[in-house]
């Protein structure tokens, strides 16, 4: 504000100032000035020789012409500018950190493995990189910032930094600049540097040694888990398809060979390219090396994770196109502003409806509806646009 203050003093009257934050508030900046009314955001996205997406910001107090104007200068730079109120995050990174903060918890609890966070959800979305590889390009400690000025302003817990994250940086570990961060850079090559998750690290017994078992529903599953386990052999491990509607725990109740279970998923996700492999807290990590070891050449990725409610894919992607609708449905940007952004900004294949339309709006309500009871975070909830879309029907999305 100090900077923009001395400008206002400095530059004529005229002169519009546009500032290039990504996450401060534009009204604080345009208050430092005598001319709150041409006073505008401007976000460039980095690299700016390269991403195509300008961020155009106008204030409660911008004058419309000067809005125009900044965007009528954008496109003469050969950008593609989106028009959009002053709020914390913008459009971009309202939406991108949400989703990098709920992949740093669950990287934090041990709920997949860096490494197979990151492939997931490049896999599942066609994305050119996973939540926690793009944490560390942008750098950890502009990561935390970010989050928390989105919390400050929100006070969705969904921001609040996870506390793996603070001490990440707290340490100096900021990402590739540092050459540590959730992974480590040596010579040119990324390593995880937190530790696997418990039930990662076992020996396959043998692909041929896999039951699959689909029920169609929790009590038919049941039953066929019984049945197989009076035939199958004792080295045999039984993977239970599972839709997350309940954990693939709730099917084992009086079942003696508990730690040869795990569940097999196929997520809603806009690509069909993850299949996750599902650990209880008693399944034997041989278990699980073995069910992947058997969908190695399925064509699908395997995905080892714990047995928490959306898995990973479910977990990550789902909430983030939810989030999308309800900034829509606030009448914050439309359809295609939010999608625009997120190509042009994030490098995504789709933009967050492309992906909507992709996996259907009505499962995209079902599992957030489940997520939002399962994990007691009222945020996640589909909005009343989210429940239109689901009731309109595929052609509708």
């Amino acid at each position: 504000t100090a900077l923009f203050a001395e400008l206002d003093e400095i530059c004529p009257p005229r002169t519009v100032l546009a500032t290039n934050t990504s996450s401060l508030p534009v009204t604080r900046v345009a208050t430092a000035t005598h001319r709150p009314d041409r006073v505008v955001g401007m976000h460039f996205f980095n690299p700016a020789p390269v991403m195509r997406l300008v961020e155009v910001v106008h204030t409660v107090r911008t004058d419309g012409e000067v809005t125009a104007a900044v965007e009528a200068l954008a496109r003469t730079c050969g950008k593609t500018p989106v028009v959009v109120a002053d709020r914390a995050g913008f459009v971009a990174n309202a939406l991108l950190f949400g989703y990098l903060n709920a992949a740093a918890r669950a990287a934090e609890t041990g709920q997949a493995a860096v490494a197979d966070i990151d492939a997931a959800i490049v896999a599942a979305c066609a994305v050119p990189m996973g939540p926690l590889t793009l944490m560390d390009l942008i750098g950890l400690d502009v990561c935390l910032d970010v989050m928390e000025t989105m919390f400050d302003e929100t006070r969705d817990q969904r921001y609040a930094p996870a506390p793996l994250l603070r001490r990440l940086v707290m340490a100096g570990d900021l990402g590739r600049k540092t050459g540590r961060g959730y992974y480590r850079y040596d010579g040119g090559e990324a390593t995880a540097s937190l530790s696997p998750p418990s039930f990662t690290g076992g020996t396959s017994r043998g692909a041929a040694n896999v039951v699959v078992i689909d029920g169609g529903s929790r009590a038919g599953t049941a039953e066929l888990l019984a049945r197989a386990a009076k035939t199958a052999k004792p080295d045999s491990v039984f993977a239970v398809a599972t839709t997350d509607e309940a954990p693939v725990a709730a099917l084992l109740a009086g079942f003696g060979r508990k730690q040869d279970v795990v569940g097999m998923h196929i997520p809603k996700a806009p690509r069909d390219g993850v299949v996750e492999v599902i650990a209880t807290s008693l399944s034997n990590p041989d278990a699980v090396a073995t069910v992947i070891d058997h969908l190695a050449g399925s064509g699908l990725t395997p995905i080892a994770c714990r047995d928490r409610p959306g898995y990973i894919v479910d977990y990550l992607v789902l909430p983030h196109l939810g989030d999308a609708v309800r900034m829509v449905d606030d009448g914050y940007a439309t359809q295609e502003d939010v999608d625009t952004a997120m190509r042009l900004g994030c490098g995504y294949a789709d933009g967050p409806f492309a992906m909507l339309a992709a996996v259907g709006a009505d499962d995209v309500r079902s599992v957030l509806s489940h997520l939002a009871a399962a994990t007691h975070l009222p945020s996640l909830a589909p909005s009343p646009l989210l429940d239109e879309l689901a009731s309109l029907g595929p052609s509708h999305t």
